[in-house]
């Protein structure tokens, strides 16, 4: 699998620079490139990415107006800000929007290869976390009659005190008449 990797900067050469780096990576797909935020932000409307390389100086819609409207449609998405402008503002911006690195431009092979190792990095990390959580969820969904079963079980024996039997009966989505559960809550 290939993580959807877009590239927005208004000057082409650093574009091209871009995407030629990042073509050494097996599992990056370049599904985009923008020379404006709002061009970029027009393709993320409509199309899911994992990588955002983006420049804070770009016209109509700067980098940080773009990643602000980024991480509110998809605020999973990994952010690299690759920008000619050492200013600390714009970095304590970029840290207050959850940029995961900033390196400055002219971008240097050696330095870019040791973030996309880190960017690597949190992707599969992420994508573990996330396919644990399906596996957790289609399990539990398999074994939703069998906890149903116990429960009813041992709330019927007295098992649970009313305040543990209102928690599980919200946990596995019960639903019952109110007369009986002033019965036995």
């Amino acid at each position: 699998m290939a993580y959807r990797v877009l590239v927005a900067d208004d000057e082409y050469i650093i574009r091209r620079g871009i995407i030629r780096f990042l073509r050494k990576y097996e599992e990056m797909e370049i599904v985009a490139e923008a020379e404006d935020g709002e061009v970029a932000r027009e393709f993320i409307e409509n199309q899911e990415i994992d990588v955002a390389f983006v420049d804070i100086n770009m016209p109509f819609l700067n980098g940080l107006g773009f990643i602000r409207q980024l991480k509110e449609i998809s605020p999973k998405t990994v952010v690299v800000i690759i920008t000619g402008y050492d200013d600390f503002e714009y970095a304590r911006e970029g840290i207050r929007l959850g940029v995961f690195e900033y390196l400055l431009k002219p971008v240097m092979e050696q330095p870019f290869d040791e973030m996309i190792q880190k960017v690597l990095g949190k992707l599969r990390e992420d994508k573990a976390a996330k396919d644990y959580l399906e596996w957790a969820r289609q399990t539990l969904r398999q074994n939703m009659d069998m906890l149903t079963a116990d429960f009813l079980e041992k709330w019927l024996d007295g098992h649970y005190s009313a305040e543990e039997a209102e928690e599980r009966i919200r946990y596995l989505g019960l639903e019952f008449p109110e007369e009986f559960l002033l019965v036995y809550v």
